[in-house]
């Protein structure tokens, strides 16, 4: 299991956040398609069906295999910048905001794109 620690989201004027941190290499081909689709599709990747899940913001950093990237997206778009290897946090980060943000959900998508 990958994962350490996961704050439940929180619900204040209709807005929904989900923080988690966890270990592991993730692949950015898999992260990125997941959060392509979360932003552009308002779905999880594989949930297209299920209540769909509007993130305004996103932040995090993830530890690929090429180092170390912080990544932020706000509304449709995002970028991601190179995290020097010394200034490198000891695990994953990764906070979403918007609306029907879930934790169940996010939480199975963490597991698809860490190896």
């Amino acid at each position: 299991d990958h994962h350490d620690h996961h704050h439940a989201p929180t619900h204040d004027k209709g807005y929904s956040w989900d923080y988690c941190e966890f270990h592991g290499v993730v692949d950015e081909k898999r992260f990125t398609e997941w959060l392509q689709n979360l932003l552009w599709q308002h779905a999880y990747t594989g949930d297209e069906g299920g209540p769909s899940c509007h993130v305004y913001r996103a932040k995090g950093a993830l530890h690929l295999a090429s180092g170390w990237t912080l990544f932020h997206a706000v509304g449709q778009l995002y970028e991601t910048e190179a995290i020097p290897a010394a200034a490198a946090p000891a695990t994953n980060r990764l906070l979403l905001v918007g609306r029907n943000v879930s934790q169940a959900r996010a939480r199975e998508a963490m597991l698809t794109f860490v190896t």
